[in-house]
């Protein structure tokens, strides 16, 4: 059985700033210190709060894994686990942030195994927590979970709980896509009958203490995931470096304002100079992609400020090559970029270091686009992660298809959680 920390300490610990959801994250993610348009007051030193949660799981996370090297410990783990078969980018960043909820909930401490295509480092590095996984934990009793793809979420939730009660010291979670953290943040179940009672709102009801509570919470799910996407990430130095020449060969500066299009469509890539090959269902055709074109333009005339319609650059991200190359785009005037087009969990053929460059321009991408003022995405969850990260101009993301919806919440829309009875 493992000991739990003093209740006095733990106490402490269910402190829950709801200042974490303020979503003023201008500054906290990539390399534009200041978004135009954005508020100023954005450095995380104004989210962070002695005595809140962020600040004391970093502190109780960053205790327990220093002194593992020279002594052992009774706290418990959850690994993030991904070794094949976790999705897209942004399946598997969603099911690893849902998987951090669930740590700091249960009081563990929260390590990431990703090894799939490539170690995980290779282009997100840690950031306020050390993620990566210590020797000794890999000596420890360990449980296995596999919920990629849940088709029933209630039994998810049951077999999660199960495993944790067991006080095991290791869980290892596969997991992907958000609504496990989403359902972290709902309204709490009222009936103590309820299968999801004492788990489904449990970071809200953490959240709900006044001793942190100097704003209002703000419990969307694109900002929650932005937050635990902040805290536990910084993009590489290798994606950054490409990030720069990406931008060097579109001629957006840094701190200059842009739409960026992201158009998954899917379907056979074949094996060429520029992109390794898989198969994905299909998705759009190349004619779909007028509507993404003429939605980025709406955007630049209603939302993009101090600079006219024709100035602000529109920039393409596409899985398909032959879109990038098309009459369309120059007609559009949209301006591209050359990269290796990657899928990283169907793309398994093709010279390794084609591949590792492949990982790095699709991460590269993500970071890209997800600093844009605007963003136009597809039903993927690319692009919901790049909507969600970057914190864009007045939340300004839509579907392509439903362009005068500038307030979706990509998880809403794509997301379901287990209800409560």
């Amino acid at each position: 059985m493992r000991r739990r920390m003093a209740s006095t300490s733990w106490a402490s610990f269910q402190v829950f700033g709801v200042l974490i959801l303020c979503l003023c994250f201008g500054q906290t993610l990539l390399f534009d210190s200041q978004r135009p348009g954005t508020s100023t007051d954005t450095s995380r030193s104004n989210i962070h709060s002695p005595g809140c949660w962020d600040s004391q799981y970093v502190e109780f996370h960053h205790q327990t894994t220093s002194k593992l090297a020279e002594d052992k410990t009774d706290a418990g783990f959850l690994i993030f686990v991904c070794d094949g078969g976790c999705g897209g980018i942004g399946d598997r960043i969603s099911g690893c942030l849902s998987s951090f909820f669930l740590a700091v909930f249960w009081h563990r401490v929260f390590l990431i195994e990703h090894s799939s295509p490539f170690v995980l480092e290779d282009t997100l590095v840690p950031k306020d927590i050390k993620w990566n996984v210590p020797e000794y934990v890999k000596s420890l009793q360990a449980r296995e979970l596999n919920l990629i793809d849940a088709p029933d979420k209630k039994k998810a939730v049951h077999a999660l709980k199960e495993m944790h009660a067991t006080n095991v010291p290791v869980i290892r979670l596969k997991l992907n896509r958000y609504w496990l953290g989403m359902l972290l943040w709902e309204t709490p179940c009222d009936s103590v009958h309820d299968e999801l009672h004492g788990f489904a709102g449990g970071m809200t009801r953490l959240n709900s203490s006044n001793s942190c509570a100097t704003r209002s919470p703000e419990r969307k799910p694109s900002h929650t995931f932005a937050f635990s996407f902040s805290m536990l990430f910084s993009f590489s130095p290798t994606v950054l470096q490409r990030v720069q020449h990406m931008r060097d060969e579109s001629s957006i500066l840094l701190g200059d304002q842009y739409t960026g299009i992201h158009a998954r469509f899917g379907g056979t890539t074949s094996a060429s100079p520029g992109s390794i090959p898989w198969e994905d269902p299909a998705r759009h055709d190349i004619r779909d992609f007028y509507k993404f074109a003429d939605c980025a333009k709406e955007k630049n005339s209603r939302f993009v400020s101090g600079q006219t319609n024709m100035s602000t650059p529109i920039l393409l991200f596409s899985d398909n090559d032959e879109l990038k190359r098309s009459a369309i785009i120059k007609q559009n005037k949209i301006r591209t970029v050359s990269s290796t087009i990657f899928h990283v969990d169907r793309s398994t053929t093709g010279d390794l270091i084609q591949r590792k460059q492949g990982n790095i321009d699709t991460y590269a991408e993500l970071a890209f686009l997800s600093n844009a003022s605007c963003i136009v995405g597809s039903l993927s969850t690319f692009s919901g992660v790049a909507a969600s990260i970057g914190s864009p101009l007045l939340d300004c993301f839509s579907l392509y298809s439903s362009c005068s919806d500038e307030t979706v919440d990509f998880w809403d829309l794509t997301e379901s959680t287990p209800k409560c009875s």
